[in-house]
C-alpha cells in the first residue's frame, strides 16, 4: 500500500482525518476493508469453529498476557480460557433473557399452574437457544448445566411469587364475601334455635360468591377450604346451641361435618398431586429441550469439523503431489501417516460427542419422572420446584 501521508504529517498520525491522507492510500484502504468484509473467510479454530471479533480479541489478550509473563503461548490453553469466559457470558445473557421474559409476560397471580408453566417453557426454550448459539467448546456441558440450574432457581422464585400473589388476592376476596357472615357472628345471631341451618346457608352463599370471582390464582380453592376449616369449631358451637335439632339430628350433622373435612383434605391432596405432575412434566420438557437443541448444535459442529478436515486433507494431498512431482519421494511418503490419521479422524468425528452427550444428559426419565443423568441429578432437583409450591400451599393451612 502507498504511504499514508508525508513524513511531517505522520508525526501526528492520530490527529489526521481521511482528508489529510494521500487519496491513493485512502482508496487502497477502502478496497482492503471491502475485501475483508465481503470476501475474506472467517477466522476459525480447530474443528472449523468461527471466531467473532470479541472472541478473537480475547484470544489476542490471552496470547499477549502469556508472552508478557514469560510463558510459552499455547493455543489449546488459550482456547480453553476463551471458552470459559465466553460460555460464562453466554449463561449470564441467557439467564437475563429468561428473567426479562418471565417478568414481561407473567401477570401474577396466574389463573392456573399450567399458565405459568407455559410461559416458563417458552422462555426457557429461547434462553437455551441463546446459550447454544453463543457458547462453544462446553466440555461435559458444564455451562449448559449451570444455565439449567439457574433457570430452575428463577422458576422457583416465580412459583413462590405466584402462590403469594394468589393468597393475597384470595384473602381479600374472602374478607369481602364473608363480611356479612362475620358481622352476624359478632352479633350472635346464629346462637339460637334454627341458627345452625342459617349459618350453614351463609357459608354456602359466601363460598358460591367466592368461586364466582375471577383471577384468584393457583391457591383459590385452598384459601377457601382453609377458611371453611377454621369455621368448623364455630360451626360445632352453633350446632350444640341449636335446640331446634334433636340429638339424632345433631349427631347426623356432626357426621356430615367430618365427611366434609375428609373431602376437603382429599381435594387438597389431589391438587398437590396435580402440581407435582405438572412440575415433573416441566422438568421432563426441560431435559428434552436441552438435549434436542444440543444435538442439533452437535450435528452442525460435526458437519463443520468434517468440512474443515476435508479441507486439510485436500491441502495435504495437494502438497504430497507437489513433492512427488519435485522428486521428494521420502518427504511425500512421510506425509502418508498424517493423511491416514486425518482420514481416520474424519470417519470418527461426532461419534465421541454423541456418546458423551447421552452419558452427560441422559436419554430418558425414570419411572417416577426422574431424569437419569446430569440434566436431572436426583429426586431433590426434579421435585424441588414442586416441593416449593406444595410447601407454600400447606403453609396456608398453618
Amino acid at each position: 500500500m502507498d504511504r499514508p501521508a508525508s513524513a511531517e504529517k505522520m508525526k501526528r498520525m492520530e490527529q489526521l482525518t481521511d482528508a489529510d491522507l494521500e487519496p491513493s492510500f485512502v482508496q487502497q484502504a477502502q478496497q482492503f476493508c471491502s475485501y475483508i468484509h465481503q470476501q475474506a473467510q472467517v477466522k476459525t479454530m480447530r474443528g472449523g469453529r468461527g471466531l467473532t471479533g470479541r472472541m478473537l480479541g480475547s484470544l489476542a489478550e490471552t496470547y499477549v498476557e502469556a508472552i508478557r509473563s514469560g510463558k510459552v503461548p499455547c493455543l489449546e490453553s488459550a482456547v480453553e480460557s476463551l471458552a470459559k469466559i465466553h460460555n460464562s457470558r453466554a449463561v449470564a445473557e441467557a439467564l437475563e433473557f429468561y428473567r426479562a421474559e418471565m417478568t414481561q409476560k407473567v401477570q401474577f397471580p396466574t389463573e392456573t399452574q399450567e399458565a405459568l408453566s407455559s410461559v416458563h417453557t417458552s422462555a426457557e426454550k429461547q434462553a437455551i437457544s441463546i446459550f447454544i448459539n453463543a457458547s462453544f467448546n462446553d466440555q461435559e456441558q458444564e455451562h449448559q448445566l449451570k444455565l439449567k440450574n439457574g433457570v430452575e432457581k428463577e422458576y422457583e422464585k416465580m412459583l413462590e411469587k405466584n402462590v403469594s400473589a394468589s393468597q393475597k388476592v384470595c384473602s381479600s376476596v374472602i374478607l369481602r364475601v364473608f363480611a356479612p357472615l362475620e358481622k352476624a357472628l359478632e352479633d350472635g345471631i346464629y346462637m339460637r334455635p334454627g341458627g345452625y341451618q342459617e349459618f350453614c346457608g351463609a357459608l354456602r352463599r359466601g363460598a358460591q360468591l367466592y368461586r364466582l370471582e375471577k383471577r384468584k390464582g393457583v391457591v383459590a380453592e385452598e384459601v377457601l377450604l382453609k377458611y371453611l376449616k377454621d369455621k368448623n369449631e364455630v360451626k360445632r358451637s352453633i350446632l350444640a346451641a341449636d335446640r331446634s335439632l334433636t340429638e339424632a339430628q345433631q349427631k347426623a350433622e356432626e357426621g356430615r361435618m367430618q365427611r366434609e373435612e375428609a373431602e376437603q383434605q382429599q381435594k387438597i391432596l389431589e391438587h398437590v398431586n396435580q402440581i407435582q405432575e405438572q412440575i415433573i412434566l416441566d422438568q421432563k420438557r426441560s431435559n428434552e429441550e436441552n438435549i434436542r437443541q444440543l444435538e442439533i448444535k452437535m450435528e452442525r459442529e460435526r458437519q463443520r469439523a468434517q468440512q474443515e478436515l476435508q479441507r486439510v486433507v485436500t491441502a495435504k494431498l495437494k502438497e504430497q503431489k507437489r513433492l512427488l512431482e519435485l522428486g521428494f519421494n521420502d518427504r511425500a511418503r512421510d506425509m502418508e501417516e498424517d493423511i491416514r490419521k486425518l482420514r481416520q479422524e474424519q470417519s470418527s468425528v461426532g461419534q465421541k460427542n454423541k456418546s458423551s452427550l447421552l452419558e452427560n444428559f441422559g436419554s430418558g426419565m425414570q419411572a417416577a419422572g426422574l431424569a437419569v443423568a446430569a440434566f436431572a441429578p436426583g429426586v431433590g432437583t426434579i421435585l424441588g420446584l414442586g416441593t416449593v409450591l406444595v410447601g407454600s400451599i400447606f403453609k396456608i393451612f398453618g
